[in-house]
């Protein structure tokens, strides 16, 4: 039997998380995403929708770094260093 997985889509919030356990900056997101830094920004404050490309270019940036991101009844971030693919 084959199950279904949906992939976590990590908010605003959860994504600046993501980026203080790195400790990098909005600007190292920005160039290791491909996107502009103002994208990063108005993304962490929810200030409008990302597109999904959009939103899934800075997720996956992070989760190469070993963030875990989690929807649960509890959401979270965690750093799991042994799912990183590049190190910071």
């Amino acid at each position: 039997m084959t199950e279904s997985i949906k992939k976590v889509r990590a908010s605003g919030p959860q994504i600046r998380a993501g980026r203080d356990l790195l400790r990098i900056t909005q600007q190292q997101l920005a160039d290791a995403a491909d996107v502009d830094i103002k994208t990063v920004s108005a993304y962490e404050r929810a200030d409008h929708p990302a597109f999904d490309s959009t939103a899934d270019k800075i997720q996956e940036a992070l989760e190469r770094r070993g963030i875990v991101f989690t929807n649960s009844d509890k959401p979270s971030v965690t750093l799991d260093r042994s799912r990183a693919i590049i190190t910071t």
